[in-house]
């Protein structure tokens, strides 16, 4: 099991995972949001690509990782996407089971 925290795509994540059971991963999708104005979005934006991984990203990661299943935390909901978009950008290009974190879940492998 690899635990992952706020983080972009990074190379480590795929090295400690190498086959890894489960791949727990934050995640964002959309684009927007937070603070008001076109400065402040683009401002947003740049901060969201450079400290947290978009679901696109995440699936790409996922698949070049071989994890044999993703359990998202701390999902970020950006411009009126919600968590049917998240898990539609994931399976652009991971293959395997999604599952969105909640409070108090097990999960089993």
């Amino acid at each position: 099991m690899v635990i992952s925290g706020d983080t972009r795509p990074a190379e480590s994540v795929v090295k400690a995972c190498s086959g890894c059971d489960l791949l727990v991963h934050e995640a964002y999708s959309g684009q927007g949001g937070s603070p008001s104005g076109a400065n402040g979005q683009e401002a947003w934006m740049h901060y969201m690509q450079s400290f947290h991984t978009s679901g696109v990203e995440l699936g790409k990661l996922a698949a070049r990782a071989g994890a044999k299943r993703v359990v998202v935390t701390h999902y970020i909901a950006l411009g009126g996407t919600g968590e049917a978009d998240l898990l539609r950008d994931i399976r652009e290009n991971y293959a395997g089971p999604v599952s969105l974190a909640r409070d108090l879940d097990v999960v089993t492998p």
